[in-house]
């Protein structure tokens, strides 16, 4: 291997989801089609209320590039009520075997997804919680002395790490924190060997939320998605049974959806691929509130007109070109919503699909017949 081949462990997750923002992945040769960076499943705020607080109303809008959730809760007493409002980011565990390849929005130690709140159209300022674990055990102070940054999916984290003398690294070896690995695998130098982050970290943002006696707050939040993305899809490649069927499962895609995405392929050329994006939202039954949740309104953005989208719901319209509405959302798959987007990846088609059967329960969408 050459020296020009060494690279950041993160830099091929962090070049797949620019491109994939800039419309770069054109680019990509066939040979990288199987490459693919991994999505982190995001949820939406947890409300620690008693009974008196209720939920009236929920809003949840998904897009490649933004989420944001409203919510409009009212304190049905006679006396105000403070209660804690938690969000809970994705844990990042460095030993997972896909951490390697998830997709971190916001290059942050602590707000890695661009976590942003509203009450009442004024900002919230959200209190920090960060522990990072090593072998069970919660080593946060260790990696602060160290200096290293909590967060182990940093391009700065890895910069420091590399940084560290002989001494500090095993230090942090034996408290599990890291590994040491080969710079290059196969050359079999101790002198090229390079610390590896091995650490769980946890990350919790909350406040303390006053609502007031007999009228309504409206809360809000936002955040940058973690986007999935791979350059090709066996939708459009004659997938195996085995294979669809995850599809199925986790996507809610049916038969028409493949014939469509095939069909979309073909009218590309026989060069071309498409771009698979893919979205994670936990839905957490209740949210924490003591009695039923009110009305509940969900809008997936596909972002370009022409491509197609699947994910599992109810209740489902079109509201513009881009833009899906769900009253109902499930999740088949752990609790967590997954969204599919089958794109192209330099821009809208030049001609369209027919889709000569009508949109199912799915929500999926195909390109409109001209």
């Amino acid at each position: 291997m050459t020296m020009a081949a060494r690279r950041s462990p993160l830099r091929w997750r962090t070049a797949m989801a620019a491109a994939a923002a800039g419309g770069l992945l054109a680019a990509v040769p066939a040979a990288r089609a199987a490459d693919s960076t991994a999505e982190l499943a995001i949820g939406g705020l947890v409300f620690t209320t008693p009974p008196d607080v209720a939920l009236r109303e929920e809003t949840l809008f998904i897009s490649p590039t933004d989420v944001r959730a409203r919510y409009v809760v009212l304190n049905k007493s006679q006396k105000p009520i403070t209660a804690l409002v938690v969000f809970p980011l994705p844990d990042l565990d460095a030993r997972a075997e896909t951490f390697a390849s998830a997709v971190i929005p916001v290059e942050d130690d602590a707000n890695f997804i661009g976590f942003s709140a509203r009450v009442d159209g004024r900002p919230v300022t959200a209190q920090l919680e960060q522990t990072a674990f090593g072998l069970g055990l919660e080593r946060t102070a260790t990696l602060r002395d160290a200096g290293i940054p909590l967060n182990p999916a940093l391009h700065a984290t890895w910069t420091a790490l590399k940084a560290l003398g002989p001494e500090a690294r095993d230090g942090l070896r034996v408290a599990g924190l890291i590994d040491l690995e080969e710079a290059f695998p196969g050359d079999n130098r101790p002198d090229q060997l390079e610390p590896k982050a091995r650490w769980l970290l946890k990350t919790t943002f909350f406040w303390q939320q006053l609502f007031p006696a007999g009228r309504e707050t409206v809360v809000e939040h936002a955040y940058k998605p973690s986007v999935g993305i791979s350059a090709g899809s066996p939708l459009a490649d004659g997938a195996k049974a085995a294979e669809l069927a995850r599809y199925q499962q986790r996507f809610c895609v049916d038969d028409a959806f493949v014939k469509a995405a095939a069909a979309l392929k073909k009218k590309l050329g026989p060069d071309a691929w498409l771009m698979e994006k893919r979205i994670d939202y936990t839905l957490l039954p209740g949210g924490g509130w003591g009695g039923p949740s009110g009305a509940f309104t969900a809008v997936i953005d596909k972002g370009n007109p022409d491509a197609l989208v699947s994910f599992c719901a109810e209740e489902v319209k079109k509201l513009s070109p881009t833009q899906l509405e769900a009253r109902q959302l499930s999740a088949p798959a752990g609790g967590i919503l997954s969204i599919l987007i089958l794109d192209q990846p330099d821009g809208p088609a030049n001609t369209a699909v027919p889709a000569d059967e009508p949109p199912s329960a799915s929500a999926q969408e195909r390109l409109p017949r001209r």
